[in-house]
């Protein structure tokens, strides 16, 4: 049984990690929380607990460029990880999220 507290929601956006200043791996975000997010990825070296930096791309939406933000590793899956957003980072990546989302869901309102 999972036990969330906060809602994902489907994204799509690229995203590079790197680690000690290093791009060490590229994915996809496929869903965000205010809390987290999880990065579609064939990398297999990152570990639990482990902490990098993800850039995020926002596919090149006017006003939408690439931000960092600091995460740890909660889990891995034969898919990709799990991340956790530093606290500070939070807000900084759910605006990002955000920003990304607003122009898929003018398209569908139109």
């Amino acid at each position: 049984m999972e036990h969330r507290h906060h809602q994902r929601v489907p994204v799509d956006i690229r995203t590079f990690i790197y680690r000690r200043g290093l791009p060490i791996a590229t994915g996809r975000m496929r869903n965000a929380s205010p809390r987290g997010f999880f990065i579609e990825t064939d990398y297999g070296e990152l570990q639990a607990h482990q902490r990098v930096l993800c850039e995020m791309h926002g596919g090149g939406e006017p006003g939408v460029g690439m931000r960092r933000v600091s995460v740890r590793v909660v889990r891995r899956a034969s898919e990709g990880v799990a991340v956790e957003l530093d606290e500070g980072d939070g807000p900084l990546a759910t605006a990002m999220i955000a920003s990304v989302l607003q122009p898929a869901a003018a398209a569908e309102v139109g």
